[in-house]
């Protein structure tokens, strides 16, 4: 850096920070110096967060034309409004991200408020969305001989009067799956199937009440939690007033989970889909553990295509959990982030019903996040998937919280807050419960 242009900077950071406390400016400096000798985004995160975050050093960072996701750890900038010309910067890496404005959203967990959710399902118009029976939702948890949960178990149900597997699943990280009621026809007679921990436990069930399985080993623990995220992302034209926001959000997300990167073995894929007839249906990005390569794929995402209303939300669905390279004993994430309900009308298409419970049966939990403009019946099918994957629904505010939650059926509870500590917070939750007992659900 020349020795003008390090003089320059100092004198942005003081008019900047005029009204912050002693040692704001100086900090703010060090800074916009690493982000000019090419840091990463990560590694100047860090850096901040050993001085700890200021409001004021957000104010100066965005002032001078900072990354939107390093602006957003600084503090946040929900209420401020950066100068009108800040001075130009160049930066290693090609210019400087739009000052980062986090994107309000609120969020209902549906299995927690499973009877608020039962009422909403009763009273929408399910024509065109698929028929899931969740109303005899069952907990079935697996433990080891220590008492503690079994991330990654397969869990097999069979009918014992017709010798066949009705329904399959695996444990999320708190070591527990769902099952969804007994199929037409079938008895009452069943046989839960466990493997995992190296052992192998099998009981006679009836199905009429939760289950906890205990095997008779002790569960090897992970010096690292290998967490696999996904995201799942409609790119049609109808998502060109959010795709920039969104993509600063999800950036933000992937550099603060940066921080986790010591209790964690993190990798990071997507799935891109728009609709038949568009440039592409799909586009996978594989999984890869090199947080700058897959920034870079998410910078390069463009909104185009689809305007017919639904989008091929069933086939990027199933790219997802079925094609993607999940790892086994991972905590798999998906996050679902569309404003159009799925085609119901294409021919060999797979519905979102069938890929829901292959995610269950492979321990792929999706958390769905509506953007603007989704109808009542994508709300509806957005719940589903997330319900039925132990994920949260989750959506962009537009006015009130309250107003944008009834516009989705939402009457139990609600929270807000900005889209990308949702987001964060999901994937520290699922870090947090790897191996712990679940919260809400009976019996714990």
């Amino acid at each position: 850096m020349s020795r003008s242009l390090h003089s320059s900077l100092l004198l942005a950071c003081a008019l900047a920070v005029f009204a912050a406390p002693a040692g704001a400016g100086s900090r703010c400096d060090d800074l916009l110096g690493m982000i000019e000798d090419g840091a990463s985004n990560a590694a100047v995160i860090a850096n901040l967060r050993r001085g700890g975050v200021d409001l004021e050093i957000a104010k100066c960072l965005a002032d001078n034309g900072a990354p939107a996701s390093i602006v957003a750890a600084a503090g946040g900038l929900a209420a401020y409004t950066p100068v009108a010309n800040p001075m130009p910067r160049v930066y290693a890496a090609g210019p400087p991200a739009e000052v980062y404005n986090p994107l309000r959203a609120g969020m209902t967990d549906d299995n927690l408020d499973f009877a608020d959710y039962l009422s909403f399902l009763e009273g929408e118009d399910r024509t065109r969305v698929a028929h899931l029976n969740v109303r005899d939702r069952r907990w079935i948890t697996v433990l080891d001989a220590a008492g503690s949960p079994v991330p990654d178990a397969r869990v097999d149900v069979l009918d014992r009067k017709r010798d066949r597997v009705i329904w399959r699943g695996r444990s999320y990280g708190d070591g527990t799956t769902a099952f969804y009621g007994i199929e037409e026809g079938a008895s009452s007679d069943l046989l839960v199937q466990v493997r995992g921990a190296g052992a192998y436990q099998s009981r006679q069930w009836s199905g009429e009440e939760d289950l906890r399985v205990q095997l008779d080993r002790k569960n090897a623990r992970l010096k690292r939690i290998p967490v696999d995220i996904a995201l799942i992302i409609d790119t049609t034209g109808s998502m060109g007033d959010e795709i920039e926001q969104i993509k600063a959000t999800l950036l933000a997300v992937a550099d603060e989970v940066d921080r986790l990167q010591q209790a964690v073995d993190l990798r990071w894929g997507a799935v891109l889909y728009r609709d038949r007839g568009d440039e592409y249906v799909t586009r996978e990005i594989a999984f890869t553990d090199d947080v700058d390569d897959f920034e870079r794929e998410i910078r390069a995402v463009r909104a185009a295509g689809g305007g017919d209303g639904p989008e091929s939300l069933n086939a990027g669905l199933r790219i997802a959990v079925k094609d993607l390279e999940w790892r086994r004993n991972a905590a798999r994430v998906g996050f679902l982030i569309a404003d159009a309900e799925p085609h119901m009308d294409y021919a060999n298409d797979p519905s979102y019903s069938g890929t829901s419970q292959a995610a269950l049966a492979n321990g792929v939990k999706i958390h769905t996040v509506a953007a603007s403009g989704l109808s009542r019946r994508g709300s509806l099918v957005f719940r589903q998937i997330a319900q039925q994957t132990r994920g949260k629904f989750i959506f962009i505010e537009y006015g009130s919280l309250q107003a944008s939650a009834s516009s989705h059926g939402i009457s139990g509870g609600v929270e807000s807050n900005n889209l990308d500590r949702i987001l964060f917070e999901r994937i520290e939750e699922e870090v947090d419960s790897y191996g712990s007992l679940p919260d809400g659900i009976a019996g714990f």
